[in-house]
């Protein structure tokens, strides 16, 4: 199982470069929806539902409601599809502690698929929104809060790790783990802001160090929610990836998880400190 993962996570790298660096940035918003594409096919499969048909129907809904928000220029959505998104998960994980994982949450399936369409779509927009509207240097930036995020609670956790988050949802996590990564993404900020990299991230626009720290801790903290709610899904269907897309990696909603809500909550953040 190594050897496919880390195989395969050479080649996403590559892939990422290349779309990043190499690519024209008009074919960005392309290669945005190919990703919404997979991970809206990858949906219903966190459901049970199987149907080649329903999940490729759904893929070309979430896709083309990217598609519109993205053509007629609605970012500003992305303030109510994150509010939507922070009482999802905010209700759906804690609704599932409290009953102890004994009740099933958002299993109505128009409630299922709004959902689905509503985070995807919140991800497929942030992602096109954060390089053409601002830059890659910023879009990598809030991604690597994420990986910060995961690196510094995995080690932290495994070291320290003795009370846990949400151990209905997810056992491995603990709350020492979330400390560990947020120290950690602490002082990347801080390094970052301090350093001269955050004149670099925003460009002309200016923003007071401080609140660049405290959003970029805020964005981490919040994605560990991202994390859960995809763990709350797939432990109610009992399977234990999205899909097989991506070997030794499970599918793609498993690599995105944390970036579902991370990425438009950065952008949220984002444009209003620089406005």
């Amino acid at each position: 199982m190594l050897i496919p993962r880390i195989i395969t996570a050479l080649v996403l790298l590559v892939l990422a470069g290349l779309a990043l660096f190499v690519a024209d940035e008009t074919w960005w918003p392309y290669i945005v929806l190919g990703v919404v594409a997979l991970a809206a096919w990858e949906w219903p499969n966190l459901y049970g539902m199987r149907a080649e048909m329903l999940k490729i129907s759904y893929s070309l809904v979430v896709v083309s409601c990217v598609w519109g928000l993205w053509q007629l220029d609605l970012a500003s959505w992305l303030y109510g599809l994150v509010l939507i998104q922070l009482l999802a998960i905010g209700y759906g994980v804690g609704r599932y502690q409290r009953a102890k994982g004994q009740v099933y949450v958002y299993q109505h399936l128009f409630v299922a698929m709004t959902l689905g369409a509503i985070f995807i779509s919140a991800l497929g927009l942030a992602l096109i929104e954060l390089r053409l509207s601002f830059s890659v240097a910023l879009l990598l930036y809030a991604m690597a809060l994420v990986w910060i995020m995961d690196t510094g609670a995995y080690f932290a956790g495994r070291q320290w790790g003795r009370r846990k988050l949400a151990i209905y949802v997810s056992p491995g996590k603990s709350w020492e783990g979330v400390w560990g990564g947020l120290v950690l993404v602490t002082v990347f900020a801080a390094f970052v802001a301090f350093s001269g990299g955050l004149s670099y991230l925003t460009g002309e626009a200016v923003i007071h160090s401080l609140a660049f720290i405290l959003l970029s801790v805020l964005v981490a903290f919040v994605s560990v929610g991202g994390d859960l709610f995809e763990s709350l899904l797939k432990r109610q269907s009992g399977i234990k990836d999205s899909s097989g897309l991506l070997p030794g990696h499970g599918g793609v909603l498993d690599r995105v998880d944390s970036l579902l809500i991370a990425l438009p909550l950065f952008w949220v953040g984002w444009t209003w400190l620089v406005a």
